[in-house]
C-alpha cells in the first residue's frame, strides 16, 4: 500500500500549486483509506467466515471421536 501512495504523491509532486497539491494529496489519501478499509472488511469477513467453517469441522471430529468411544 505504500509503494501506491508514494507513486501517487510522486505524480501530485508535478504540479506546482501548493494548494491544488495538497488537496489532490489529501483527496488520495482519502481515498487510499476508503480502499484500504474495504480490504480489511474483507479479509475480517473471509476469518470470520473461516472460523465458523473451523468450528463445525471440529464438533464433527468430537462426534465422530464419541462415536468411536462409544462402540469401544
Amino acid at each position: 500500500m505504500g509503494a501506491r501512495r508514494a507513486r501517487v504523491v510522486c505524480q501530485l509532486s508535478d504540479y506546482g500549486d501548493a494548494s491544488v497539491n495538497g488537496e489532490l494529496v489529501s483527496s488520495a489519501d482519502f481515498n487510499i483509506s476508503q480502499w484500504t478499509e474495504a480490504e480489511v472488511e474483507a479479509i475480517l469477513q473471509h476469518l470470520t467466515n473461516q472460523n465458523a467453517l473451523m468450528l463445525e469441522i471440529l464438533k464433527r471430529v468430537e462426534g465422530l471421536e464419541k462415536s468411536r468411544d462409544q462402540v469401544n
